[in-house]
């Protein structure tokens, strides 16, 4: 079984990916840390009905923390909350199934390096835009510096 491990797409037999349409990134050191913002920009192109399920899976330097989440699905925008894994599962599909836009943000199960969204009922021709923030503690040589 193959692993997609970056981009945003189709959970079905072809799993396609949608295109990028936009990427920024930003980046603040203070010392020792750094916080990023990844702010990635995807387009559906589709001219006919939602997409019920997409996944968007990124890898992340082993260590950082992701500390905010945000997606934006055509004017309906997402705020990550912490919740219980199963509660947030449970949330997901309840939202799924009432027919609204929902995200679920999570572990990749198979690499703890992996994070992955599963992003409900994105309308035809709609920008999905995905917000990840992190933050990590840089390495360095107190003998060098």
């Amino acid at each position: 079984m193959a692993y997609h491990i970056c981009g945003l797409y189709f959970v079905n037999l072809t799993q396609q990916y949608l295109p990028v349409v936009d990427i920024v990134t930003h980046t603040t050191i203070l010392t020792t840390t750094f916080r990023t913002k990844l702010i990635q920009t995807f387009f559906n192109p589709q001219a006919n009905g939602a997409i019920e399920q997409l996944r968007y899976t990124f890898p992340l330097y082993d260590g950082v923390s992701v500390v905010g989440f945000t997606c934006r699905i055509g004017d309906r925008t997402i705020v990550g909350q912490v919740k219980d894994r199963e509660k947030a599962k449970q949330d997901f599909q309840d939202a799924v199934i009432r027919g609204e836009r929902a995200a679920l943000l999570e572990q990749f199960p198979n690499a703890s390096d992996v994070f992955t969204t599963t992003i409900g009922n994105v309308p035809a021709e709609a920008k999905v835009t995905v917000e990840i923030t992190y933050i990590g503690e840089l390495k360095h040589d107190a003998e060098i510096d």
